[in-house]
């Protein structure tokens, strides 16, 4: 058993009561197969503080959405009740050459083997498993007939053995025992918990990995998917080529391209590219890109490959992959894309862009901007730099004892939502600098409003940085400088502006 460090010794949670969610799944069916059970340790209510989940009540028959809860606690006769939380409880368990319905009747043992370790005083099983909980309630039958139907051994007899022994030992510690038909893949965040351990299992066996783990968790801040992810790293996908020497450490090619692969590279006003450089380098995308190298003879060398920023810092995805790494990352064997296997819609992480098609134009765009952030830091005349933080920013000055420091605020106009942001632009043609009004948008030019507010205390430093492609026409883009990071942004087809030079 697996348990963090703030749980308490196990003979502590003797008396309490256990609710349990069961779930189980394979495939294909038969085959790589899991067991997933959610569940939380609890004591009558005695406080009125919450237990945290946003949307749900957690009561002794499971959970219940807040709206249908008013209305329970308005029936007099009903026995369902809020509880105090004490712990919650993850089990996930392997099953090689599984079913389905092996898998199920594995997690509802497991349920009932942890209610007799726990010492619990009751227990309440919530399975949406039909054929398990009909198995359950003609055990003493089936073992009368020693797991046999006409001479033959019965379906999954060794499990129902197991489970026998189990609901034995639950009668010997007097143990209070409830089960509960409930609906699967309903939205119930406990049995889309057991669903999510299962899938889990099902990926580590597809992997070859044997295991069986059970985490007993701190309640407190149990519903938080906190994501440690850089404000610089707001955009929807990052790129990269499974050459290996093309990619840096800490060096990402960031992109939104609209909401299909087939798009990336289709030139569009709301297209925007940025390369950004972070000291401190992002775990999570290290690994997904480390992982995807790796698979590289699967893909083919210099292959355009791309992750879904939108899944990979997901609060349960986020976690997911830095704690269980590659044991439950798969990979596809018709497009080899790399995956979180689910028994709902997989989530696919990592994907080839194949064919390309317009994709190759991307690369074409971060070199482009690479090669105008090294003219700006070299301070070129061949672009022309201003300074707009103050733009965006008011720069106060805090005063503590003898100590002077600038604190930066988002100006109060920049609010949620907001898109768009008139300015004047310099621009050098034939060694005369021009200037021009235009505008830039928060979240294709640069980064979206948010990510200006989240990086305030790092010291933002933001210039326009613009660049002649022709005697009427510049370009431009934004590069921001904060404490451990910089990077250079750009709405790449967009970001054209039509003058005349002449005045």
């Amino acid at each position: 058993m697996k348990e963090n460090d703030n749980v308490l010794a196990l003979e502590d949670f003797s008396g309490l009561n256990l609710t349990l969610y069961t779930d189980g799944g394979a495939k294909p069916n038969p085959g790589h197969a899991g067991a997933g059970v959610h569940g939380y340790l609890w004591k009558q209510k005695e406080s009125k503080q919450s237990n945290g989940n946003p949307t749900h009540i957690l009561t002794n028959e499971g959970y219940v959405l807040k709206a249908d809860y008013k209305e329970i606690e308005k029936d007099k006769n009903s026995t369902i009740r809020e509880v105090d939380v004490v712990r919650y409880i993850e089990i996930t368990q392997t099953l090689a050459n599984g079913s389905n319905n092996r898998a199920e009747l594995l997690a509802f043992t497991l349920g009932l083997e942890k209610a007799v370790e726990l010492k619990v005083k009751q227990v309440t099983i919530l399975a949406d498993s039909q054929y398990t909980i009909d198995r359950y309630h003609k055990l003493d039958l089936g073992k009368k007939h020693n797991w046999k139907s006409n001479g033959e051994f019965v379906k999954n007899w060794d499990l129902l053995e197991r489970m026998y022994q189990a609901s034995e030992s639950i009668k010997a510690n007097e143990i209070e025992v409830r089960i509960i038909k409930v609906a699967g893949h309903s939205g119930d965040p406990g049995n889309d918990a057991a669903d999510l351990l299962a899938s889990i299992a099902v990926a580590l066996t597809t992997n070859g990995i044997n295991q069986g783990e059970c985490d007993i968790i701190d309640a407190k801040g149990y519903w938080k998917n906190d994501v440690d992810r850089h404000p610089f790293l707001q955009s929807t996908a990052i790129y990269f080529n499974t050459d290996e020497a093309t990619n840096t450490p800490g060096v990402y090619l960031l992109g939104s391209h609209g909401n299909k692969v087939e798009l990336l590279g289709t030139r569009m006003t709301e297209g925007s590219y940025s390369i950004v450089q972070i000291d401190e380098t992002e775990p999570t995308l290290e690994y997904l890109r480390k992982t995807a190298l790796s698979k590289s003879k699967q893909f083919g060398v210099n292959c355009l490959m791309m992750a879904d920023l939108s899944k990979v810092f997901n609060g349960k995805a986020f976690r997911l992959i830095n704690e269980y790494e590659d044991k439950i990352l798969l990979q596809k064997q018709e497009d080899q894309s790399l995956y979180f296997l689910s028994t709902r819609t997989d989530a696919v992480l990592v994907q080839e862009i194949n064919p390309p098609r317009l994709a190759w134009r991307v690369f074409d765009s971060f070199t482009e901007l690479d090669q105008i952030y090294e003219l700006a830091k070299d301070q070129s005349k061949k672009v022309v730099i201003t300074d707009i933080t103050h733009v965006f920013y008011d720069l106060k000055e805090k005063k503590k004892k003898d100590e002077v420091s600038v604190e930066y605020q988002l100006k109060p106009k920049f609010k949620v939502g907001y898109r768009q942001e008139k300015i004047t632009g310099k621009f050098r043609f034939d060694e005369k600098e021009i200037e021009a009004d235009f505008s830039l948008i928060l979240g294709v030019d640069l980064l979206h409003r948010n990510a200006l507010k989240n990086i305030e205390s790092l010291t933002p430093k933001l210039e326009l940085v613009t660049w002649p492609e022709s005697d009427k026409v510049f370009r431009y883009a934004v590069i921001i400088h904060v404490k451990g990071a910089r990077g250079i942004w750009a709405g790449m087809y967009s970001n054209y502006v039509f003058v005349n030079n002449q005045n």
